[in-house]
């Protein structure tokens, strides 16, 4: 219910707080949010997961638009170009922090015939080839490939109650047990909590969550916490 509550803090909600001065790319999809910052004197390249906002849905076409804040073929293949610029900033003072935050990459024919399984693929290669410093962060729901993507990173954190698993509750019991009501099942054998995947070594750290779950103030000066600490460890 808090990983999904409908005002739980978008990436976008987060990145106002921490990124005033934060330049957007043009030319993105609906879902995905990214764009260049400042931060303790670095220079920040962002990559974000943009789940919708209630605001955001006054009808069928926004929701389609939005594309349920799912990644395409085309916005994946949009941060591969992104990665390639990163690669030819300054390594000292350069560094990629991603907002993951979806149910899952997207499933539509469109996607699977432009190459989705690829770009995939070969985000998660760059991530551990480039010859600068990454930080992740799964702040609401990191579902399959769509999280993977963008989380293979050399310090991976996740909010609090926040869930990283290989395929939403419902598709799992669907898949295994014929069955989407059986969530509890489901969420038993994924193991998608923060507590429990920094046990299994899925991620390096926990970052508290506000008792408040629309607090984005709370969660957003938690998130400084943890990107200033991160920041400085790997410098």
């Amino acid at each position: 219910k808090r990983t999904r509550h409908p005002f739980r803090p978008r990436a976008s909600d987060i990145i106002n707080k921490l990124f005033p001065d934060f330049e957007p790319y043009e030319d993105q999809g609906g879902a995905l949010l990214s764009g260049v910052s400042h931060f303790l004197d670095k220079d920040l390249f962002v990559i974000a997961q943009q789940k919708p906002k209630p605001e955001d849905l006054r009808n069928r076409d926004d929701l389609r638009k939005l594309n349920y804040g799912m990644l395409t073929s085309d916005d994946h293949s949009f941060i591969l170009k992104i990665l390639k610029q990163v690669r030819s900033s300054d390594p000292e003072k350069t560094f990629v922090f991603s907002i993951i935050d979806t149910y899952g990459a997207d499933i539509s024919m469109y996607s699977a015939q432009h190459f989705q399984a690829f770009f995939i693929a070969h985000l998660i290669r760059d991530f551990l080839a480039i010859p600068v410093r990454t930080i992740s962060l799964v702040l609401g729901e990191g579902g399959s490939g769509g999280a993977m993507a963008i989380q293979f990173t050399d310090i991976r954190g996740q909010m609090e109650d926040a869930l990283y698993a290989t395929a939403p509750p419902e598709s799992m019991a669907s898949i295994v047990f014929r069955d989407p009501g059986r969530i509890k099942d489901a969420l038993a054998i994924l193991k998608p909590t923060a507590r429990e995947l920094k046990h299994l070594g899925v991620i390096d750290r926990i970052i508290p969550c506000p008792q408040d779950v629309t607090s984005c103030q709370e969660m957003a000066e938690n998130i400084s916490t943890f990107l200033v600490k991160a920041i400085k460890d790997l410098s």
